[in-house]
């Protein structure tokens, strides 16, 4: 997909006014210009927009609509809407506004790269690199958009991930490691400016090598289980309101299983692995009934590749 560079700061700029909005009711009107927040009553007098983005479920007569975060945000276009800024505004709109809706918490999104048989990675641990180039892309577009982006100690040992932005324009998010294995940081690459923080069980005893500067926060558990949403609140309250998850298996079992993840992105590799580590393993099911349903399921092309976006 085609994001313009005018369009992405616009993107920017839109992520750092989100966060500075107190009101769930604001309506966003898109225009060739930029963006501007207005009230429910004032957005039909603007007669220059190009499209829509509300916090309820109305119509605009003539216009497309369609829901792009479930019960939250809905987008309405022009019939003549770039198809461009309209892909743009679906995959990346519902990202920036997260602040929003989840004031007590982080707002966690998942990014997941897979073959076609649902794997992350070889057995080896291996997943270098299943995505494509285009996927990258829009991999360091979502890093630019959240606060932190978070992977666990297999991965960051694994891979050793900057999770820095680098193939567009935009900030570093915070580094965040959930693990409660060594961690030696100077074999992570150094991102200059880079707040890192890790994520530790209290019942652990193990240290965290060289983190001069860097941060540490406990978290609780019940039952030997981490108490996910009590550390996304104090996340919050560190000033990490929205987190990228970018791996692996285990860390997304864990919040997926406690009903943290908001959304989806799952990029969907033309390969088959026929063996390997799988994207999550859950309990057995017995009909396709009983299977998670993706809710607003959005397909968008990625040079070879399918990505599939929705919440969960």
């Amino acid at each position: 997909m085609r994001v313009s560079d005018t369009l992405w700061q616009q993107l920017l700029t839109f992520r750092e006014d989100c966060k500075k909005v107190k009101s769930d009711q604001s309506d966003v009107s898109w225009t060739s210009d930029g963006f501007r927040f207005c009230d429910h009553s004032e957005r039909r007098t603007i007669s220059q927009s190009r499209a829509l983005i509300t916090c309820r479920d109305d119509h605009v007569a003539g216009w497309d609509r369609t829901e792009i975060f479930a019960d939250k945000l809905w987008l309405h276009a022009r019939p003549d809407c770039d198809v461009h800024l309209l892909q743009a505004l679906r995959l990346y709109v519902p990202v920036c506004m997260a602040p929003i809706f989840k004031p007590s918490e982080s707002f966690m999104v998942v990014h997941m790269a897979q073959s076609l048989d649902g794997m992350v990675a070889t057995e080896q641990g291996n997943s270098h690199w299943i995505g494509n180039s285009e996927n990258l892309v829009h991999a360091h577009r979502l890093r630019a958009l959240v606060d932190g982006v978070m992977v666990g100690g297999t991965t960051a040992h694994l891979d050793l991930p900057g999770l820095n932005v680098r193939h567009v324009a935009g900030s570093d998010p915070a580094r965040i490691i959930l693990s409660d294995s060594f961690v030696d940081i100077d074999k992570l690459p150094q991102v200059e400016g880079m707040r890192t923080i890790f994520l530790r069980s209290g019942a652990f005893a193990e240290p965290v090598v060289n983190t001069d500067g860097d941060e540490t926060i406990i978290y609780d558990e019940i039952g030997g289980q981490i108490d996910v949403h009590k550390l996304l609140a104090v996340l919050r309250q560190s000033g990490i309101q929205s987190i990228l998850l970018e791996g692996g298996p285990k860390t997304f079992r864990t919040f997926f299983q406690a009903g943290a993840i908001a959304c989806l992105h799952a990029h969907i590799a033309p390969t088959i692995f026929g063996s390997g580590r799988p994207l999550l393993e859950l309990p057995k099911i017995s009909r396709p009934e009983d299977s998670v349903k993706i809710k607003n399921p959005y397909y968008v092309e990625m040079g070879d590749a399918i990505m599939v976006i929705g919440q969960l």
